[in-house]
C-alpha cells in the first residue's frame, strides 16, 4: 500500500510553519504499519507543476492525501487533483483541512474522490485500512466516521465526525519525516533571517542585537495546543473546543529540538495561547530554566492578568501577540469575540508596561463596519501604539474580512447575494479568492452598507492618523529614530514572514526593498539612517504609497482627503479601468442618496451567527449543514 501525502502552497513565499498535518498523518500511518508512505512538503519546495506530477506519477501511490489547510488553495487543487487523475486514474484522492468545509464544490468540480472532516490521524488511517482490504465501491466506506463523499448516484453522502485525539497525541511527528521531505533549514532558520528575532532585544538600541548567550543558536515553531474557546464569525475551525498538550510533553518536544537542531528562540504558535491559566504558569515555570527566548504567537487580549504577563516574561518570553481585532464595541459583537474592549485596552497596556513587544493585529470590513467604527479603532490604535516611545506606530497588521466556507461571514456574503447561491456560484468565488489573502481590500467583498471606494481608505487612515498621534507626542525626529530601528532589524530577513499583513508588513521589507537602492549607507555604520531616507518625489513617482506613509507621516496627514483619489487610481492600475468605474458609480450614488437623506445602515448589529443559521438550515443539501455551520 503505497501513500502519497501532498501540502499545497499556502502563501506567496514558503512560511516558516512546519508542516504539522503531513507529519502527524504519516505517523499515525506509520504507527498502524504503513511504510510506504511519501510526504512530498510542495508548500515549501515550490516546484514547477510538471517537477509535481513527475514526483506522483514516479511514486504512483494508491492512496494521494493533499493538505489543503486554506480555502485560497482551490485552484491549485483543482488543477493538481484533476492532473492526478488523468495520470493515475485508479489513484484515490483523499483531501483534508479547511477547503473541505467546500465539499459539495470540491467532490463536484475537482479530482477529489473523498473530503475529510477535522483532524485526519484516526480517518484516514481507517481510510487507508479500508482500501488495503480491499474497498472500493463507495458503500464500503459509509461506516468511516470523519468522511465527506459523493455516493454512487451523485448524492452528497456525510458520516459524521470522529472522535478527536486526546490531547497528548496532539501534533505527535517526527522531525525526521521532515528533514528526508524537505528543506529541513528553511524550518529552524538563524534568528537574524526571521521577523522573530527584531523582538528579542526591544530597546532604545540603534542596531538591535541577538545575546551573545545565543549567538548562532537557531529559531524553532512548536505547537502547544489545538483549538479556541471562541468561535469568531470570520473564522473557520474543524476543532471542537481547545485541547492543550500536557506540559512535560512540551518540554519534551522543546528539549528535542533544542538539541537536534541547535535551538534558542521558540515561537509558540496556536490560536490560543494561556486561556488555561494552570497550563500557562506551569508552563512558564518549566520553561525558565532552558533559557530560551521566546514569543507567543496568538492569545486572546481577556486571557491575561498582569501576574500571567510577569511569568511570561520571567521564563524569557518576549513577545506576545492578540488578536483583537477592532476598536469598535459593535464590531467585537458582531465578530462574537465574546470579550469587552476594556480588555482589549488592558492587555495592551500591561504587555507593553512589561517591557514585552506586541503588534495590533485588526479585521476590517465585516458587517456593520462604518466611519464611526473606524474611528473608534483609530482611537484605540493610537492609544496602545503610543504607550511607550520605543514602540512603531507602524506596528499595526491589518486584515480585511476574507469570507472562508465554514463561517457565518461566508453564508453573510451568500446570504446577500455577494457570493453564488449555488455550487457553481460558489467555486466563481473560490477560484477568484484563490491564492489572494486578507493583506488588502481590493481581493476582498465589500459586506458592509458603504461604498467599495470608502472601505479601501480605511487600511491607509488608521495607519496616518496612528502615525500622526505618535508624532505629535514624541516628535518627528524620534518616529525616524524607531523606523530606522526597525528597519535594520529586518534587513537581513530573506523574504516577508507572511504572518503579519500591512503596514508591519511593509516594515518587514522595506530595508531590502528596490526602493532600497535610493539609500546611502551610513558612512559610520554602513547602516541605514534617518539622514538617508529615499526623496519624496522619486517615491511618488514610483507610486510607492506604502513606503510613502511610512517615511513622509507629516506628507501623508497632509493628504489624507486624497485618500479616494489615491485608492480608485490603484484600482485603476491594479484592477483594470472598469472595476474602478465601478466602483467610483457606487460612491457617486451613495453620496448622492445620502445628499437627498434616502440613505439609511441596514444592518442591525448582532452576531452573525444568529443572523445566517436559518439559512444554513434551510440550505438544499443536508450533508452541508455542519459543514457551512463550521464548529
Amino acid at each position: 500500500m503505497r501513500v502519497q501525502l501532498l501540502t499545497t502552497p499556502i502563501r506567496n513565499v514558503p512560511t516558516e510553519f512546519p508542516p504539522v498535518a503531513c507529519l502527524s498523518l504519516q505517523k499515525a500511518l506509520r504507527k498502524r504499519g504503513y511504510t510506504d508512505v511519501m510526504f512530498y512538503d510542495i508548500d515549501n519546495l515550490r516546484p514547477t507543476k510538471e517537477e509535481i506530477l513527475d514526483t506522483v506519477t514516479r511514486y504512483a501511490p494508491d492512496v494521494v492525501g493533499i493538505s489543503a489547510v486554506v480555502s485560497t488553495a482551490y485552484a491549485f487543487t483543482k488543477w493538481l487533483t484533476l492532473a492526478i487523475k488523468e495520470a493515475l486514474p485508479d489513484s484515490v484522492v483523499i483531501l483534508g483541512g479547511n477547503l473541505a468545509a467546500s465539499a459539495e464544490i470540491v467532490l463536484q468540480e475537482t479530482g477529489v474522490d473523498y473530503c475529510v472532516l477535522a483532524e485526519g490521524e484516526v480517518v484516514l488511517g481507517n481510510f487507508v485500512d479500508a482500501i488495503a482490504g480491499g474497498a472500493r465501491s463507495k458503500a464500503d466506506f459509509t461506516e468511516i466516521k470523519g468522511l465527506v463523499f459523493l455516493d454512487d448516484a451523485g448524492h452528497l453522502v456525510n458520516t459524521g465526525y470522529e472522535d478527536q485525539l486526546p490531547k497528548e497525541e496532539v501534533y505527535d511527528f517526527d522531525w525526521e519525516d521532515l528533514e528526508r521531505a524537505s528543506q529541513i533549514e528553511h524550518f529552524f532558520p538563524d534568528p537574524e533571517s526571521s521577523p522573530a528575532w527584531v523582538f528579542t532585544n526591544w530597546s532604545d538600541s540603534d542596531t538591535p542585537s541577538l545575546p551573545d548567550a545565543l549567538e548562532g543558536k537557531r529559531l524553532a515553531t512548536i505547537m502547544s495546543h489545538k483549538g479556541c474557546v471562541a468561535k469568531c464569525t470570520f473564522c473557520h475551525r474543524w476543532d471542537k473546543g481547545i485541547r492543550y498538550i500536557p506540559v512535560d510533553i512540551m518540554i519534551e518536544r522543546i528539549n528535542y529540538v533544542v538539541d537536534k537542531y541547535n535551538v534558542g528562540y521558540l515561537c509558540l504558535s496556536g490560536e490560543n495561547f494561556g486561556s488555561d491559566r494552570k497550563w500557562t504558569m506551569e508552563l512558564c515555570r518549566k520553561l525558565k530554566p532552558l533559557g530560551l527566548i521566546w514569543r507567543v504567537g496568538g492569545m486572546r487580549a481577556n486571557t491575561v492578568t498582569k501576574e500571567m504577563i510577569a511569568a511570561l516574561k520571567d521564563a524569557g518570553c518576549v513577545c506576545v501577540i492578540y488578536g483583537m481585532e477592532t476598536g469598535s464595541p459593535k464590531m467585537l459583537e458582531v465578530m462574537e469575540k465574546k470579550l469587552d474592549i476594556k480588555t482589549n485596552f488592558t492587555a495592551m497596556q500591561w504587555t507593553i508596561e512589561a517591557g514585552m513587544y506586541t503588534a495590533v493585529q485588526l479585521v476590517l470590513g465585516m458587517p456593520g463596519e462604518s466611519p464611526e467604527t473606524i474611528k473608534e479603532t483609530i482611537e484605540f490604535t493610537k492609544w496602545a501604539l503610543l504607550l511607550d516611545k520605543r514602540q512603531n506606530p507602524n506596528s499595526i497588521s491589518i486584515n480585511y474580512a476574507q469570507a472562508l466556507p465554514g463561517t457565518p461571514l461566508y453564508e453573510y456574503g451568500r446570504m446577500q447575494g455577494l457570493i453564488g447561491d449555488d455550487p457553481k456560484g460558489e467555486e466563481r468565488y473560490l477560484l477568484d479568492i484563490s491564492d489572494k489573502n486578507a493583506s488588502g481590500s481590493l481581493d476582498t467583498l465589500n459586506f458592509t452598507d458603504y461604498p467599495k471606494l470608502i472601505c479601501d481608505t480605511w487600511q491607509a487612515l488608521i495607519q496616518i492618523e496612528t502615525n500622526h498621534a505618535y508624532i505629535q507626542k514624541y516628535g518627528l525626529d524620534h518616529y525616524k529614530d524607531i523606523v530606522v530601528t526597525y528597519a535594520r532589524g529586518f534587513e537581513k530577513k530573506a523574504n516577508e514572514s507572511g504572518y503579519f499583513n500591512e503596514p508591519q508588513r511593509t516594515m518587514e521589507t522595506i530595508a531590502r526593498d528596490s526602493v532600497s537602492v535610493t539609500f546611502e549607507a551610513d558612512s559610520a555604520h554602513g547602516l541605514l539612517s534617518k539622514e538617508s531616507f529615499p526623496p519624496l518625489w522619486r517615491l511618488l513617482l514610483q507610486n510607492r504609497w506604502k513606503q510613502i506613509t511610512v517615511f513622509y507621516p507629516i506628507f501623508s496627514y497632509r493628504v489624507r482627503r486624497f485618500l479616494l483619489v489615491a485608492v480608485l487610481l490603484r484600482c485603476w492600475k491594479q484592477r483594470g479601468g472598469a472595476r474602478a468605474w465601478k466602483n467610483l458609480k457606487e460612491y457617486l450614488r451613495f453620496q448622492w442618496s445620502r445628499l437627498l437623506g434616502r440613505w439609511r445602515p441596514q444592518f442591525d448589529y448582532a452576531s452573525l451567527r444568529k443572523t445566517t443559521d436559518p439559512l444554513v438550515q434551510l440550505g438544499p443539501e443536508p450533508a452541508m449543514v455542519e459543514l457551512r455551520r463550521g464548529r
